[in-house]
């Protein structure tokens, strides 16, 4: 399979380059690919809403009154979930789980899909460099570079509000504080690369040793699979 190369300025650098066809032209599963952003969502929550049931509401020792003979309701507390400062049944609790599990295997098969998706649809580019090592980055300059980008791309309507995943080997601080201000971008490392990030982002940055990384990554896998 062949991909073609750009500059950060959208101009074409290399065409037909080849690259992993077992990663960028892979089945897409659309009920895994729903499955593995449910779960990564759902791992992500946080419960904060806890309410307090009979048994942990202070109080409610002693009944109320005697069993028979009042002519009243029969109650054992006072801190029933039928009676007011009671505790609560069936409330929010903070103690629930909602965490789901993915197999490596099914892991791997989401990413591949989605990295096949993103490329079929034109949403994918693998460009040389992020910028000029000696050039310290700045924010506008790298806002100004992907506007032209993704419009020399192809891109439709304003570049305000356009979400793009930035997939760099670089761990340096520079690029992040660079795009911390300009919404909707995010940088990411290779090692890190999960279908809920691809998804959620209109378009997907690689440069070229991410590239090289990814495939690395994955020849490993395969070989220690083998």
């Amino acid at each position: 399979m062949k991909t073609t190369i750009y500059t950060i300025n959208g101009d074409v650098a290399k065409e037909n380059v080849v690259i992993n066809e077992s990663i960028f032209n892979t089945t897409v599963d659309e009920a895994l690919l729903h499955q593995s952003v449910r779960i990564f969502e759902a791992n992500q929550r946080t419960l904060a809403a806890h309410v307090r049931d009979r048994r942990e509401v202070r109080g409610g020792g002693k009944k109320p009154w005697r069993q028979k003979g009042t002519g009243r309701a029969r109650a054992g507390s006072n801190r029933s979930p039928l009676w007011i400062g009671g505790g609560k049944a069936h409330g929010a609790r903070n103690t629930r789980s909602y965490k789901g599990i993915l197999t490596r295997n099914m892991r791997q098969l989401a990413l591949f899909g989605t990295l096949t998706r993103k490329l079929a649809d034109k949403e994918l580019f693998v460009v040389e460099s992020l910028g000029n090592a000696q050039t310290p980055l700045k924010t506008k300059t790298v806002h100004d570079r992907l506007a032209s980008f993704v419009q020399a791309r192809g891109h439709k309507g304003s570049f305000e509000g356009t979400s793009i995943a930035i997939i760099t080997n670089d761990r340096d601080d520079a690029m992040k504080r660079a795009t911390r201000n300009i919404p909707n971008v995010t940088i990411a490392h290779p090692t890190s690369l999960h279908p809920h990030l691809l998804l959620t982002h209109r378009y997907v940055i690689v440069t070229t040793a991410a590239l090289e990384t990814i495939n690395a990554i994955f020849s490993q896998r395969e070989a220690a699979q083998a």
